[in-house]
């Protein structure tokens, strides 16, 4: 029997407001990189949705945990709420989620550091992913300048 991800022990020093943007910090990211070049195209959205539910079983850690809640609350569903409440412009869009992942580094001060470290190690490989879902031979070497200036996820500072 899973327990609630509010629930988690390594979660036990944040708030509930705090607890929801530590879960939908593998959304943010990826709609922070995936919208960098000033859209986000069809295939990132999918790999979004595959990130996640690889996340689910190829991590061995208690972040799993996390990415096993999210799969359950349907990302595609999460994706287009989140979106149809931003800006349409590209730049405040984008200021936005850079505000809203800022906020992770708070949290991550109050877990225990190796799941904090876990937590954003996965983040930064979702990262990764989203930036080569775009194109290329087999989504390799399509890394924008756009998307390689977040792509180390700058405004989340490490635990």
């Amino acid at each position: 029997c899973r327990q609630n991800y509010k629930e988690m022990y390594q979660l036990r020093n944040l708030s509930e407001i705090e607890k929801e943007s530590v879960l939908l910090g593998p959304v943010m990211v990826s709609l922070l990189i995936g919208g960098a070049d000033g859209e986000m195209t069809g295939k990132e959205m999918e790999r979004i949705s595959e990130l996640i539910h690889v996340k689910t079983y190829s991590l061995k850690n208690d972040v799993e945990e996390l990415y096993l809640e999210l799969e359950k609350k349907d990302v595609n569903s999460i994706v287009n709420g989140i979106v149809a409440d931003m800006p349409e412009d590209w730049e405040a869009r984008r200021e936005v989620i850079t505000a809203k992942l800022q906020t992770l580094s708070k949290s991550l001060k109050k877990m225990e550091k190796a799941f904090a470290t876990q937590y954003l190690d996965s983040l930064k490989s979702i990262a990764v992913s989203i930036a080569n879902a775009a194109g290329g031979v087999f989504g390799i070497g399509t890394i924008s300048e756009s998307e390689s200036e977040v792509l180390d996820l700058p405004m989340i500072e490490r635990p």
